[in-house]
């Protein structure tokens, strides 16, 4: 008999990612929770979708609202756990995506509802991050909505970089949080991570959205106190925002910039 999948034990909120990719939260963020009422309220046909789902806290969320899901992860493996998860809470099966965002990803034109991207971002470069938000706005439906979630420097495992950051944004760096070697930054708790990352603030992501034709609803760093000690720091360590897809064509995105 086959071993059923399953995702390792949370440590303090944290469950760590079978791949090196950081951790997923065990309980939702206000912005994730957001987009799974945005699905459940929304009488809109077409699929939500999660980049970097892991192990699928909202993404199951979803689903149990009865909304059709399409989940994409870097690690199959992820994906083959939320599956499991959604057999054993006998819910329907989302549709998985494996391959990296935003290269290997793709859809077609107002096809999708609804995106979250929770704690996703932060591992790419701006290049990466200008596509990725190019190709989100092509994706949604005229109605439709991004949720995005990122850290921010402000991370007690991250510590000797705030003021690296901070020096950064006094100068007016555009991209402050962008961190080459993170192991220059951080002590061994935190070493289930990428070399590179990219911490954000609502005034890159604000940016981000308005660039890529959103209009902005929201923006705003909030506080992580479902995180562990070694990880909280002064009530600053996520920011989150939420665009809204108006124009209907490409036409009108490029008038509206």
């Amino acid at each position: 008999m086959k071993t059923r999948p399953s995702a390792p034990e949370a440590n303090e909120g944290f469950i760590p990612t079978l791949n090196q990719m950081g951790f997923m939260t065990s309980t939702l963020d206000p912005f994730s929770s957001e987009f799974v009422k945005f699905c459940a309220e929304s009488s809109s046909p077409k699929p939500a979708f999660e980049i970097g789902s892991a192990y699928g806290i909202a993404a199951l969320r979803v689903l149990q609202a009865k909304k059709p899901m399409i989940v994409n992860d870097l690690d199959p493996r992820h994906l083959e756990i939320l599956e499991a998860q959604a057999r054993q809470m006998g819910l329907p099966l989302p549709e998985t995506l494996v391959g990296a965002f935003p290269d290997q990803v793709n859809f077609e034109p107002s096809s999708l509802s609804a995106i979250l991207a929770c704690r996703v971002l932060h591992f790419l470069d701006v290049p990466a991050l200008e596509t990725g938000m190019e190709k989100i706005w092509h994706w949604l439906e005229p109605g439709g909505k991004v949720f995005l979630v990122c850290e921010t420097p402000y991370l007690r495992s991250f510590k000797d970089f705030i003021p690296v950051y901070e020096e950064r944004k006094k100068r007016g760096d555009a991209w402050p949080g962008r961190i080459e070697n993170a192991f220059e930054f951080t002590d061994h708790s935190a070493r289930e991570i990428p070399e590179f990352l990219h911490w954000m603030d609502e005034a890159v992501l604000t940016r981000l959205l308005k660039t890529a034709g959103f209009t902005l609803e929201r923006a705003e760093i909030f506080a992580r106190p479902d995180y562990p000690s070694w990880v909280r720091w002064d009530g600053r360590e996520s920011v989150g925002a939420i665009g809204r897809k108006e124009t209907r064509n490409e036409g009108e995105r490029l008038l509206n910039k």
